[in-house]
């Protein structure tokens, strides 16, 4: 390979490779010095008493320094023309290319700290993210670091997305990762690659709402043309072992036109996740409405005047699908008395929805499940606590009815 004066490192590990294969001895002789044949008392032999084997390693240094100087440019080659061995030439060019012990040691510092964070962006394929795994990794061995197999596949497992977590977490007791090769590892990945193009083809997962009146819903059941799933993350968890959820894309009958009402939630508590929920109506909505959504983390309101108590909480916002921002305000419980109240209610103003979040119903110990006209909540003894009627494709109740359920209280329980 013929040196130029760029991309050193690819041109010595060819370098390298080539002295290898001419001869055994030869990149020694190069890394450690030309072989001089010595006597018994450590004295240099005279040339006529050399075997005919020594002569040979004498000359690998010829050999060196020829290959050497017919793989540099004829600027690369006025450099290090005038030098008899081939150590001389190899240990010039490092140090001109690769700078002196100190600069190797800020370069290995910086190579492995780009080793320790490096991250498979989100628009990335795994062949590209591979691909600059791999520069890294040869960049750091060139410096003389080397890390083992098991190190390469734990660091590109926990490089990869959020949404990569269900097959990470399938794959980690499923193989034996010690014994897995990068390149199994990465096939592996390409394989469920292309599930997650063919299952989750929509950027975001996104809950669209379109329509929804209290006058036209009943305490009943209402017709519906298609299903939404509703999804927490509690579910995502059972999911795991099934290779993950899988979101289904559906084809929505053209409806009236309604303004957009999108927020997205972020900035809680003890809750990096980030929500995206998309709301269209252009009717005021009941304040006793209450909407199950698996898309917010956390119960909310814009109804002030719902809440029992309030704590002023500052932190956190709402963003609205006009690039306008709505505040959380404070934190508390909303409820008709004592008896029937939602403890940790999130008051957002601006919010014209009232969303009980199935994430929170789930971490408070209730179970949800969904058939196709009803969600069922209901105590960890099995016991029914309330039930949402299907309406428009959502799940609603009407806070000020739950007496008719039965119910002693939503949440909280009154001692």
């Amino acid at each position: 390979p013929l040196f130029k004066g760029t991309k050193y490192d690819y041109w010595k590990q060819r370098m390298i490779a080539f002295f290898d294969a001419c001869h055994i001895d030869m990149w020694d002789v190069v890394e450690q010095g030309n072989y001089i044949p010595l006597d018994q008392a450590g004295n240099e032999k005279a040339r006529a008493q050399w075997t005919e084997e020594q002569k040979q390693r004498f000359m690998l240094n010829s050999k060196a320094r020829n290959a050497l100087m017919c793989a540099l440019s004829e600027e690369e080659y006025t450099k290090v023309h005038s030098f008899r061995l081939a150590k001389q030439m190899w240990d010039t060019l490092a140090l001109t290319y690769e700078g002196s012990l100190e600069v190797k040691r800020n370069k290995l510092s910086l190579l492995a700290r780009k080793y320790e964070l490096f991250e498979m962006e989100e628009s990335e394929s795994i062949q590209i993210m591979f691909g600059r795994f791999q520069t890294i990794v040869n960049e750091l061995s060139c410096l003389g670091r080397t890390y083992d197999n098991f190190d390469h596949i734990d660091k590109l497992l926990r490089s990869l997305p959020r949404k990569w977590r269900p097959q990470v977490t399938t794959l980690r007791p499923s193989k034996n990762l010690k014994k897995l090769s990068l390149q199994e590892l990465i096939g592996l990945l390409k394989v469920d690659e292309l599930e997650l193009q063919q299952d989750d083809p929509s950027p975001s997962k996104a809950l669209n709402i379109n329509d929804m009146s209290d006058e036209s819903c009943s305490e009943g059941t209402c017709d519906t043309d298609d299903e939404i799933s509703f999804l927490s993350r509690k579910i995502h968890l059972m999911m795991k072992k099934k290779g993950g959820i899988r979101w289904r894309k559906y084809n929505r009958p053209p409806r009236e036109k309604a303004q957009p009402l999108c927020y997205e939630h972020s900035s809680l508590e003890s809750d990096n996740e980030e929500f995206l929920l998309q709301i269209c109506s252009t009717k005021t909505k009941n304040a006793q409405s209450w909407y199950l959504d698996s898309g917010c983390s956390r119960h909310m309101t814009g109804e002030r005047s719902m809440f029992l108590d309030l704590k002023s909480k500052k932190g956190g916002q709402v963003t609205f699908g006009g690039g306008q921002k709505g505040y959380i305000m404070g934190i508390g419980k909303i409820g008709i008395n004592s008896s029937i109240s939602i403890d940790n209610v999130l008051y957002v103003k601006g919010l014209t929805y009232n969303l009980l979040s199935i994430s929170q119903l789930c971490d408070s110990g209730y179970e949800v499940s969904f058939n196709k006209n009803k969600c069922i909540v209901s105590q960890p003894n099995s016991s029914i606590l309330f039930t949402a009627n299907k309406c428009n494709n959502l799940y609603k109740i009407m806070l000020n009815k739950l007496e008719n359920q039965n119910v002693d209280c939503l949440v909280s329980y009154e001692n």
